[in-house]
């Protein structure tokens, strides 16, 4: 049985529009995973060596398998291979830049990863991890994405 951190999504949370896409994710998760052998953490925050924060939206322990990290970005998403940068579009087809959801979903993975490779409990052991991006508010991907962003780390 699956268990969920936190267990349950406040309902302040649920009716912010801005959060309209991490919930689905979160129930989607919910309702796929529930009867299995699994951990997930949403919204996780953490501090890198540089005391730069970072953020993972999503964390799924998967036991005997691995770990996945997972970042959603919602709206409609655009990438510009000229000037490199991310935007996302809201409902009213307004444009704001993002930063690189490929980027944040590979430095919590790498974070978390130099950490388990520290403690003395995995003893040497090698723990599996991945990265991946969400966009719940996208049927396809009809644009090119940058290099470091295959689509086949796309949820």
């Amino acid at each position: 049985m699956a268990i969920f951190y936190p267990s349950k999504i406040s309902e302040s949370i649920r009716k912010d529009k801005k959060f309209s896409s991490e919930i689905k994710v979160y129930d989607a998760l919910f309702k796929e995973l529930r009867n299995k052998d699994a951990y997930v953490y949403y919204s996780c925050s953490f501090v890198q060596n540089n005391y730069e924060p970072g953020e993972c939206d999503f964390i799924i322990i998967l036991p005997n398998y691995g770990i996945a990290f997972i970042e959603v970005k919602g709206g409609g998403i655009e990438y510009q291979d000229n000037t490199d940068q991310w935007y996302s579009i809201n409902r009213n087809n307004q444009k704001f830049e993002i930063k690189n959801p490929f980027n944040q979903a590979l430095k919590a993975e790498r974070y978390f990863h130099s950490l388990f490779e520290k403690n003395k409990i995995f003893d040497g052991k090698k723990i599996s991890t991945q990265y991946f991006v969400c966009f719940p508010d996208m049927e396809e991907i009809n644009f090119t994405l940058s290099a470091e962003a295959p689509k086949q780390l796309v949820l």
